[in-house]
């Protein structure tokens, strides 16, 4: 069966097959305040002070096949990372250095979006173009009928 579904949203299937992040880079900024981006994802938050593990869960990234699930798992977590700073910039819009920090990672999420998006398809559906077929149909399956 074919864990890629067919519609605008990859969902990563549980598989038995996957990498478990114990360690940290070494960065002034992680070490402090955030966690990385394969923590962020692994975890489900990006602040330290704000994760408080569940029992005795120990969670994991999904190994990707393809070059195409590895730039989907990284837009995964760089987007995850990205939101969690901007909520935090919602409550202190005024903290300058968390700023800094949103911008960097968020100017290497557009990245990554951009990358994939010239690559295979679209992310968003307002990034999508109609040429008498949107982008994310498949020449196969526009022709069967869709």
């Amino acid at each position: 069966m074919d864990n890629m579904n067919q519609g605008p949203f990859y969902f990563f299937p549980f598989m038995s097959e996957h990498k478990i992040i114990e360690e940290e880079k070494e960065d002034p900024v992680y070490k402090e305040v955030f966690f990385t981006p394969e923590l962020t994802l692994l975890h489900g938050n990006a602040f330290k002070k704000e994760y408080v593990p569940y029992k005795n869960y120990k969670g994991y990234i999904p190994s990707s096949r393809t070059e195409e699930e590895e730039l989907l798992l990284k837009i995964q977590m760089y987007g995850l990372l990205v939101h969690d700073i901007n909520l935090h910039l919602d409550i202190y819009p005024r903290d300058k250095d968390v700023y800094q920090i949103y911008k960097k990672y968020n100017d290497e999420y557009q990245k990554l979006c951009l990358e994939y998006q010239e690559k295979y398809a679209p992310l968003l559906v307002k990034k999508a173009k109609y040429d008498n077929r949107f982008t994310w149909v498949s020449e196969k399956d526009y022709k069967g009928g869709l």
